[in-house]
């Protein structure tokens, strides 16, 4: 259950019929098993990459028609990508972002390169125990003209990497590179021109309660069937006081 694949997800008394027993050769931790045991929904550890398996016969089991399903497959696309499906909101032009470390599924030796929107590289040097000890120590990485610096904080505190201040806009992709392998994106930033309280359309309370107050004290604030009502009061106790004053007399 604290696993982030498990999120949201319960496969209690569900059916699966010819659902296959594994032997795994890796090591492999199990979401989601049988009573007797076997593994049914597991995460498999070995240094390609991630991997999960799930043996279950989707057509003949009831998995597909429950809300499980959807949910295990958001979980799984979001662990691949390396998020939890919170909002990544994009960072302005000049700014930095914090970036989680690799995750541990990765080759450790991979190195990890920044790349801008214009295919400019520069890489991103990883903490060291120095860094622990020294939680602001900057690093500047830079190698053409990208401009770009990767800032290494206090490790044990966040795991995470600090990057920036990116200065063009675009989708700036952080890159893992290991030998012969093909490179993989470990994550993506987007940086733009937007500002976030001149994007924010919700109204300003200070200035809504003053132009409420300012509407209220000037004249003519109320609408216009108010006013035609009090005309038409007062010119009937006019004429009512007219007509009894010529009786009088």
């Amino acid at each position: 259950t604290e696993s982030p694949l498990m999120a949201h997800l319960r496969l209690d008394n569900m059916l699966m019929p010819a659902a296959k027993r594994l032997t795994f050769k890796s090591p492999v931790e199990s979401l989601a098993g049988t009573v007797s045991g076997d593994t049914i929904y597991g995460l498999v550890k070995h240094e390609r990459g991630k991997c999960l398996v799930l043996s279950v016969d989707l057509d003949r089991s009831d998995l597909t028609f429950r809300t499980a399903f959807p949910i295990m497959v958001t979980n799984a696309l979001n662990w691949f990508r390396g998020n939890t499906g919170e909002l990544q909101s994009a960072v302005a032009t000049g700014g930095t972002a914090s970036f989680p470390l690799v995750d541990k599924t990765l080759n450790p030796s991979a190195k990890l390169v920044l790349k801008a929107p214009d295919g400019s590289e520069s890489e991103i040097r990883k903490p060291t125990e120095a860094d622990v000890r020294v939680p602001q120590k900057v690093a500047e990485a830079k190698q053409g003209d990208a401009g770009a610096h990767a800032m290494s904080g206090n490790v044990a505190a966040d795991s995470a990497l600090q990057l920036g201040p990116f200065d063009r806009c675009g989708i700036w992709k952080v890159v893992a590179r290991s030998g012969p392998e093909p490179e993989a994106v470990v994550g993506e930033i987007a940086v733009n021109l937007a500002n976030e309280h001149e994007s924010d359309l919700r109204p300003n309370e200070a200035s809504t309660t003053t132009a409420t107050t300012v509407l209220a004290g000037s004249w003519f604030a109320r609408p216009l069937w108010y006013y035609l009502a009090a005309c038409a009061l007062f010119l009937s106790v006019a004429e009512w006081l007219l007509h009894q004053r010529r009786l009088i007399t």
